[in-house]
């Protein structure tokens, strides 16, 4: 072994550290699938107090929707659609909070156009 030159030491540290490295990535995708496979677990979306809204996403308990807290939400209550069957219901009227919002944008929208009138 003592024939064995400086460079050879150099590329057996290069290999040492691409393994290392190819270890470091398989290790992190796997942490990251496992996380993910947790978040699916969320039921924020099929929940009736759920919103939709990025201001206020549950009504019930604002700060811990969609994240990991809300795996076990004891307060969690299925949408039922107007058929009758449960599932997430993706419509304007099933939030009242989306409803005032919308208004308000109406509302906005009817000043800018008052104030474009007053200003010509």
């Amino acid at each position: 072994m003592a024939d064995f030159s400086v460079c050879g030491w150099y590329l057996l540290a290069l290999w040492m550290v691409m393994v290392l490295f190819g270890f470091a990535v398989c290790w992190a995708f796997q942490d990251g699938l496992a996380r993910l496979r947790r978040l699916h677990q969320v039921p924020c979306a099929g929940c009736a107090f759920f919103t939709g809204d990025c201001r206020l996403k549950c009504t019930v308990h604002p700060y811990r929707a969609l994240s990991e807290e809300a795996i076990a939400c004891r307060d969690f209550e299925p949408q039922v659609r107007d058929n009758g069957c449960y599932g997430v219901v993706h419509s304007p009227k099933t939030s009242p909070v989306k409803e005032i919002f919308a208004k308000g944008r109406l509302l906005g929208k009817k000043r800018r156009l008052a104030f474009q009138e007053r200003t010509r």
